[in-house]
């Protein structure tokens, strides 16, 4: 997973066993994933809901983990209801993705009143 977060996820795995041992209903549709730090006890919520009926696999949006380095290693945690986190037996790696950069090239000056000009705005 990347440093800065935002990215889509998935975790595939046997959902509906892992429900059933958390004691929670598949019908509900959230989940929360935990990142837990393997050295330091750190943890990162994530919220991720089902993508099919079948419950083959929960996605959502990767979380942004601040206090955390490229290349630490982070188990994975599951619950249906926010508090009773089972464990999966899945781990990630953090990696830093660079940064995008944009770049606006104008034909005409900005300050011609017209196109330039309302889009510089």
């Amino acid at each position: 997973l990347p440093l800065t977060g935002g990215t889509k996820m998935e975790i595939r795995l046997d959902v509906l066993a892992s429900i059933a041992a958390a004691g929670g209903d598949p019908r509900f549709g959230l989940v929360t994933a935990r990142f837990l730090h393997q050295v330091t006890g750190q943890a990162v919520d994530a919220d991720m809901s089902f993508e099919d009926a079948t419950c083959s696999k929960v996605v959502g949006r990767s979380p942004t983990f601040r206090n955390f380095a490229a290349g630490d290693v982070l188990d994975v945690q599951l619950a249906m209801n926010g508090r009773s986190f089972k464990a999966t037996g899945r781990s990630v790696t953090l990696f830093s993705k660079p940064m995008t950069k944009i770049g606006f090239l104008y034909v005409t000056s900005p300050d011609d009143f017209g196109w330039t000009f309302q889009h510089n705005m």
